[in-house]
């Protein structure tokens, strides 16, 4: 139940950031609130799984490590400033800047490319977090 209610918590804290810090870009809140629920539940399931000593895979760990440099890598990208949902479009495109990738593709692009990268390797995580457990019988495992 405490863990539950620290999970709310949680979401609200992000609901009322997103409310104060950026009323104008609905779009990023959703991603934040989206993306902040992730990494909660995939802490809150690492931290369990330490708690009860059950093991990591290879495969596991490496997923891990390269959802994070993807994720870390894309926040760059994500937080310069390349478009305005607060102007029309056509001043909007004043923020555009230069591709910066085989001059194609620019930092909104890349941000783009980063983040499907973190985002398919935080759910093979998910998917492979349990691999370690695979031989031990169901009533030794912990339910949480």
């Amino acid at each position: 139940m405490i863990i539950l209610v620290a999970a709310n918590c949680v979401n609200i804290a992000f609901a009322l950031y997103g409310a104060i810090f950026q009323p104008e870009s609905f779009p990023n809140h959703l991603l934040f609130v989206f993306l902040g629920n992730l990494a909660v539940y995939l802490i809150y399931y690492i931290i369990m799984k330490a708690i009860h000593r059950e093991n990591f895979t290879r495969f596991s760990k490496l997923f891990l490590l390269l959802s994070m440099c993807f994720w870390g890598s894309s926040l760059y990208f994500f937080y310069t400033e390349v478009k305005s949902y607060e102007v029309q479009p056509a001043i909007s495109r004043t923020y555009n800047r230069a591709c910066i990738v085989f001059d194609t593709y620019d930092h909104h692009d890349i941000w783009h490319l980063l983040s499907s990268f973190g985002l398919f390797f935080s759910f093979l995580s998910i998917l492979t977090i349990d691999d370690g457990v695979r031989n031990k019988l169901r009533k030794e495992l912990a339910a949480f």
